[in-house]
């Protein structure tokens, strides 16, 4: 019990140490960057939640500080972070998912986007999916469409948003949809939408879309007969009457 103990508290205190030299002294980290991260990602999946959060966190300090130098290290760091999203208490993926929205931010974002794609969209979880959705679509609106529609991963990303609009769970759906809607602004996705749904699918998907957002639109507008109930029912005092004309 004292050694695993004592074995804990030493990986504990050089993971805080992992965190100093990234703060202080990052190009000492840069020369063994893979192997840094290898032994820190070793630790995330540690039975032990506590030193779990702090490889995960770790990990995102890494991502924070060392910004686009972590772009050769994301293929293999954000894999086990989404593994952790769904096979770990809620209080570790929630860490896991902070973490993997720091690597959003700082890393190159076609980097994050392939990874995502690739390890999160396709996932059978349907909280990592959810999560990836979520990240996908904040990567969208930080590129824009029309950037994203030059590059080679266009037809992915098409079939990705695609995929995701018509997820079992509600909230994937919805980043998914949202893609969507934004992705048809562009013709060149537009096209490979098409090409990459049915037809069934794609107006299942368009008719989703134009019924939330009228959803929404009547929400944000009450109708004029609720207004008039809500003026009749908050009105407390007696009108007085006009005097008749004689």
């Amino acid at each position: 019990m004292g050694l695993c103990l004592r074995d804990r508290e030493l990986k504990e205190k050089g993971l805080c140490i992992i965190k100093q030299l990234a703060e202080s002294h990052s190009e000492v980290l840069l020369c063994r960057l893979r192997e840094v991260c290898l032994a820190v990602t070793s630790e995330v999946s540690s039975l032990r939640s506590k030193l779990s959060c702090s490889a995960i966190a770790t990990l995102g300090e890494l991502f924070a500080i060392l910004r686009k130098d972590m772009d050769s290290e994301v293929d293999e760091v954000a894999p086990v972070l989404l593994h952790m999203v769904w096979n770990s208490p809620e209080f570790v993926q929630k860490a896991a998912c902070q973490a993997l929205g720091i690597m959003v931010q700082k890393v190159t974002p076609t980097r994050a986007m392939t990874v995502l794609m690739d390890k999160g969209v396709k996932s059978r979880y349907v909280q990592v999916r959810k999560c990836a959705a979520e990240l996908l679509l904040s990567l969208v609106e930080r590129i824009g469409v029309t950037k994203l529609a030059g590059t080679p991963r266009a037809e992915t990303l098409a079939h990705a948003a695609g995929t995701l609009a018509q997820d079992c769970h509600q909230d994937t759906r919805h980043y998914g949809q949202e893609m969507v809607k934004m992705l048809l602004n562009n013709a060149k996705f537009k096209k490979l939408l098409e090409q990459s749904l049915s037809t069934h699918d794609l107006e299942d998907i368009l008719t989703r879309i134009k019924k939330k957002g009228m959803e929404n639109q009547k929400g944000e507008h009450p109708s004029v007969k609720n207004l008039v109930k809500k003026r009749s029912a908050g009105s407390k005092k007696p009108q007085a009457t006009l005097p008749s004309s004689n």
